[in-house]
Parts: structure tokens; sequence; C-alpha cells
């Protein structure tokens, strides 16, 4: 993001940068966060806003649902827990875009008798800036320390839930099996199966969580070395499945067991080619599976197993 643009934010409104890429404090009244994420690629404007003691003449769940109709190019347009959430794309005119937003939502808000205060209760009192699993929120300490005591107390249930490590692992190959059917889908239409590896991932862990009923640290592991060994026995039978293909096509009465466990003799003796070209597509899924398919499942791991993030920002 252009730090030119953010300044130039910050200037307008007296927002402050802290911490980096999040603006934040009060525009025209409202206590706002404007945070650009996702390697500076998209945007989220965050406006706390409540019903004041006159009523609206027009609701901001009206006026957010009649916002998205005719801004096609949105990604999100939310009305919850007394805050309105705008996110958009960062291109060519960001600047002008979201200044006409914020405005255009601060000036509804104002003339439609809305007050702002905490995201999460009635607190009218200053809230602070807090990082609550990455969003940008201001909530006052009530409700900072609620927020912080229900996220414990959901990660120890999660970890008081046994987890069945044997049915874990046979519903972690099933999903292992499921990818390799993709893989071996994308293969027959000549696509890279970089996309595979972490299909293949993501319902390993589902499989893993399905039968174990709970995803560890182990499950996780062992649901990523059962995806690299089905990677390789998924290129594999695609293989051997296109040497069948051809060996049917000239007449030989060979089946595809037969082929698929003596593909590295008949490579040897037909094929002409670069070995490179024919190893390129495993290359490619455990490219995947190493830079997409691990940190999804860290992602995955840490969702399941109640990890979260909550602190205050020191402004």
């Amino acid at each position: 993001m252009n730090k030119k643009i953010k300044d130039r934010l910050c200037t307008k409104w007296g927002l402050v940068e802290n911490p980096k890429d999040v603006l934040s404090g009060k525009v025209n009244g409202f206590y706002t966060t404007i945070h650009f994420y996702n390697n500076n690629r998209n945007y989220r404007i965050s406006m706390n806003a409540k019903t004041g003691a006159m009523d609206p003449f027009t609701t901001v769940e009206d006026y957010v649902a009649q916002f998205k109709k005719m801004n096609k190019n949105v990604t999100q347009s939310v009305y919850t827990d007394h805050q309105v959430q705008i996110g958009g794309v960062v291109k060519k005119k960001v600047e002008a875009e979201i200044v006409e937003r914020v405005e255009g939502f601060t000036r509804f808000l104002q003339e439609n008798n809305y007050i702002t205060g905490c995201c999460t209760c009635d607190d009218e009192t200053s809230p602070q800036l807090c990082n609550v699993n990455g969003n940008y929120v201001f909530v006052c300490d009530s409700c900072y320390r609620k927020l912080e005591a229900d996220f414990e107390n959901n990660k120890s249930n999660i970890k008081s839930k046994p987890c069945n490590l044997p049915a874990g692992l046979v519903g972690a190959l099933f999903g292992a099996l499921l990818g390799a059917v993709v893989w071996f889908i994308i293969y027959q239409m000549n696509y890279v199966a970089t996309i595979s590896a972490v299909i293949m991932v993501v319902a390993s862990l589902k499989g893993f969580e399905l039968l174990g009923r709970r995803l560890n640290v182990i499950g996780a592991v062992l649901s990523i070395l059962i995806c690299c060994v089905m990677c390789y026995f998924a290129h594999r039978f695609c293989l051997s499945y296109a040497v069948y293909d051809v060996l049917q096509s000239r007449g030989s009465g060979i089946s595809f067991f037969e082929t698929f466990r003596s593909i590295d003799d008949l490579m040897d003796a037909f094929y002409t080619g670069s070995y490179a070209e024919v190893y390129k597509d495993l290359v490619y899924g455990y490219a995947g599976l190493l830079i997409a398919g691990i940190p999804t499942a860290i992602g995955m791991y840490k969702e399941k197993a109640g990890h979260y993030k909550i602190e205050k920002v020191q402004m």
C-alpha cells in the first residue's frame, strides 16, 4: 500500500497508523479502523455504531444491504455486533473509494441518530483499539476481559475433548484418497496438480477431525505425512494409467495392475523423452504441499484447537 495514501487518510481524519497498515481513530464522531491486509491487496473499514435515544429513519442493516446491491466490487458489507464492516480490493483509485465510503457511511449514521462506543456492548465510554484474532476493533475494558475469558474457556473445552488417534488416521487416509482422486481428475484434464495437494491436505485433516473427534498436533503431523505419501502414489497412478492407455491402444493385453507394478521397467524400456517432464507434476504437487498445504494445515489446526490472539494496541 502506498505510504503517501495512508498518510493522507491519517491527515484528513486525524487517524493514527498503529500497528502497521491499521489506521484508527474517530471519523465524524464514530470509532473507525481502516485495515489493509493480505499483503495490502485488500482493505476493511470498520465503524462502531449503535442506535441512540431516537429511532433511525432508515436502519443501518437496510443501508448496508442496499449498499451491497449497488456496489458489486465490495468484498464485505455487513452490520453485526454494533459494527459496520465494508471490505474492498486495493486498486488504482482506492484512496477516493475509501474516502467516499467512510464519509458516506458516517454521514448516514449521523443523519439517522446512531451513536458510537464499544463494538460489543452499550458502553459509550472510551473504548480501546484491540487486536482480536487479526481483526482490529474498539472494545471497552469489560468486553475485552469477557472476550479473553470466553476464548480461554473455549480452548480449555476443546483440549478436554478426547482424541481417537486410530480412527482419526483412518479418516485422514480416506481424506487423502479423496484428494488423490481429485489429483487424477485434474491430471486427465492436463492441468498442473498443485491445487490437488492443497485439496488433499484439507480433506485429510477434515477426515481426521471427523472420525478422530478432535484434531491435535500428532494428528495434524501424521495427516501431512499421509498426504506426502499419497502425492507420490497419486502421481504414480496417473503415470501408470497414461502408459496403460498407450499400451491398450497398441493392442497389448497387459492389465492395469501389471502396468502399475512394472511402471518403472516400462518407462525404462519405452520412454525416450525427458524424465523431468514426467515428474514435473509430482514436483508441482510437493511444491503446493509445502507452500500452501502446510500453512493451510497450520491454520486449520490453530482454529480447531481454539488458539486465539487478543491484545490491546498501545497507542
